[in-house]
């Protein structure tokens, strides 16, 4: 057996004086390099899927309720809110402004395209029934189907970048509790709260984030449910030993400082079935702390809509659509034939530039606007990827790139690709009707007790291919930092004119002054791509 013998040190005393930071892996040279399988000491795997990856269990996810979540979220804002108001604020973004509650709150029709509600410019839902949980208190009463109950705790140390600016994300779901068996079922809504969790040493790549993997990984051994309850929580409310905890104002959104530095980075998803529609939306939490003093007094804490991503507008697919952005997104499309072609479905992929977004992905079939692209994509834009199909060789038809490109999207991830023949012999893997983990068919039981059951598109498919990635992180030697490096400041500046009388003004009224453009900006820089390119919970 490998004998462990590693400690990650950081000598920070070399800052103040040179602006370096000397960060490494100290190693005892003695330790042999362990061959292919065999493991660092202390470490157990296999790990289990269902306590590494993916836990559901009901005596362990009680203890992350929601209102918990964003009371701390506003304890770290500073932002004179309270969890049922930053609620309410939320979702009267579904709301029109003749319907808002919140008059502050970005509303559905802020937007108008040819006099019609619209997100970045594409047509959406406005406004929809889930805006009426800009009236309720989910908090008021436990019992109650208004109120919101945690399904699931998810590790996505996959999406670490192979840079490691980031340890991968770090997800909780929620699920309203009028969809459980003793409330009917329905109406249904269902919250996934998605950190980042930043790398407290970016100059030591991804290495840096082995105690996050190990911790996860570590989880495996644990038989006492209340003991690894505890450990989770400490994960997320508390953090891990040098790094943040996972539920904090930086991870989820934007967090800008009084002189408007920040980053964005995280988001908050919404897949909801109030209104007879599934519909998925994305948003981020952004705190706004510039003109504290000026004139707003506080920060400003929102929950802003924001495209949803690799959801390109469905008629985009189609050449007669009269919107000037359709031929370069057939462009950038037909560019990408390839990485939609690998024969891998942990694979294939392709990107999706932000100005084709919609703001919405609708996961139910049958309706105009539904993201099933092989039905939109017209003759001409068929051939046009059909020839990009035959340059590179492939048997594929253009319907399996649509398809495949509907399975990247939210909707068809989460229903519309269920069972897909997606060519090369790949079928995609079912969900639980429209979700991952599910709170409509009630507890289940499990080794380790009651639990939400999960899809067989997660047990089948993409827990063992996460399981893969994380446990081959794992058995590779920890490798020292190249060398020293500057540590650079990852923030940028949003800057806004506090003496400006009209921002002034703006600011005592409450306006929300972020857009989905400036978060653009403030977008994290990821200089390598994920393990993982696929963002199902």
């Amino acid at each position: 057996m490998y004998a462990r013998s590693i400690r990650f040190v950081c000598i920070g005393a070399l800052l103040a004086t040179t602006g370096v930071a000397a960060c490494f892996v100290e190693e005892a040279p003695s330790a042999p390099e362990p061959p292919t399988g065999e493991l660092a000491e202390g470490l157990t795997l296999p790990i289990d899927p269902l306590r590494s990856l993916a836990v559901t269990e009901e005596e362990i996810v009680r203890h992350f309720p929601l209102e918990e979540v964003l009371g701390q979220l506003i304890a770290q804002s500073g932002a004179p809110t309270t969890p049922t108001d930053l609620f309410n604020q939320w979702f009267d973004t579904f709301n029109d402004q003749p319907s808002g509650v919140v008059p502050w709150s970005p509303h559905c029709d802020d937007e108008l395209t040819g006099g019609v509600a619209s997100f970045n410019q594409f047509p959406w839902d406005c406004p929809r029934a889930e805006g009426t949980e800009a009236l309720t208190d989910p908090f008021k009463d436990a019992g109650e189907p208004e109120a919101y109950i945690p399904i699931g705790l998810f590790n996505r140390f996959d999406l670490a970048p192979r840079s490691g600016e980031t340890c991968g994300e770090y997800r909780i779901v929620y699920a309203r509790q009028s969809g459980v068996p003793r409330f009917g079922g329905d109406p249904r809504n269902l919250l996934i709260f998605e950190a980042v969790l930043p790398n407290p040493h970016p100059e030591c790549g991804v290495e840096a984030c082995r105690p996050v993997a190990e911790f996860w990984s570590d989880l495996t051994a644990i038989d006492d449910v209340e003991a690894r309850a505890k450990r989770l929580r400490e994960f997320y409310f508390d953090g891990l030993p040098g790094f943040a905890p996972v539920v904090h104002i930086d991870h989820y959104g934007a967090n800008l400082s009084s002189g408007g530095y920040g980053n964005s980075m995280g988001q908050i998803r919404t897949n909801s079935f109030i209104e007879r529609k599934w519909m998925l939306r994305e948003f981020k939490l952004v705190n706004d702390c510039r003109c504290e003093d000026a004139a707003r007094g506080a920060c400003r804490l929102a929950m802003l809509p924001i495209t949803t991503k690799a959801n390109p507008y469905p008629e985009l697919w189609s050449s007669s659509f009269g919107d000037p952005r359709q031929p370069a997104f057939q462009s950038s499309l037909t560019a990408q034939v390839a990485s939609l072609a690998i024969a891998d479905i942990n694979g294939f992929t392709y990107d999706v530039p932000d100005e084709f977004n919609s703001g919405q992905s609708v996961a139910q079939g049958g309706f105009p606007d539904t993201n099933d692209y092989a039905a939109f994509m017209d003759p001409s834009f068929r051939n046009d990827v059909q020839t990009a199909l035959t340059a590179i060789g492939s048997a594929l038809l253009p319907e399996h790139i649509a398809d495949r490109a509907t399975a990247q999207s939210c909707g068809g991830c989460h229903e519309l690709s269920n069972g897909d023949d997606l060519g090369d012999g790949i079928t995609w893997p079912f969900s639980r009707r429209f979700v991952h983990v599910d709170e409509s068919s009630g507890l289940e039981p499990g080794p380790d007790g009651p639990r939400w059951p999960i899809s067989q598109a997660l047990t089948d498919v993409f827990l063992p291919f996460r399981q893969k990635i994380l446990e081959g992180f794992l058995t590779t030697r920890p490798r020292r930092c190249e060398e020293a490096k500057e540590v650079v400041d990852p923030r940028r500046r949003l800057p806004l004119d506090c003496g400006d009388p009209r921002v002034q003004r703006a600011v005592r009224e409450g306006a929300v002054l972020v857009t989905e453009e400036d978060l653009r900006k403030l977008e994290l820089r990821i200089r390598e791509a994920p393990f993982n390119r696929h963002a199902v919970h």
